[in-house]
């Protein structure tokens, strides 16, 4: 869904409901991608994370046509403690359609999981 919140143009996967939750098979090499319906300029992904249960390592990718993606963002050794949980990744602007996070090392022994995953454009 589509939202104004501030002077900030987001999209949020979970529409805003933390009760759902999107939880990786493994720990390890996992993704998740959000179509954001048509292009906008973005240049920040917020991933809120559940207690203990994150990636140390992730990569922002984004593409026009859900084929060719291009890396806006990485981060290693990443660790929740330090902002409760909320990972904000900010970057230059860039158009996307597909906003995909490669998850590539699980902090902890529990599968990754994600309460929100935010698409922002911030003015």
């Amino acid at each position: 869904s589509a939202c104004l919140v501030g002077s900030e143009m987001c999209i949020r996967d979970s529409y805003g409901n933390t009760s759902f939750m999107w939880q990786a098979e493994g720990n390890d090499d996992e993704w998740f991608k959000v179509d954001l319906g048509k292009t906008y300029t973005i240049n920040n992904v917020v991933i809120q994370w559940d207690a203990g249960a994150y990636a140390a390592d992730c990569e922002i990718l984004i593409s026009q046509d859900d084929v060719e993606y291009t890396s806006v963002y990485s981060i290693t050794g990443w660790d929740s403690a330090t902002t409760e949980g909320v990972q904000d990744m900010s970057f230059d602007n860039v158009d996307a359609r597909y906003v995909k996070a490669l998850l590539k090392n699980g902090a902890t022994p529990w599968r990754m999981t994600i309460k929100e995953f935010e698409v922002y454009k911030q003015w």
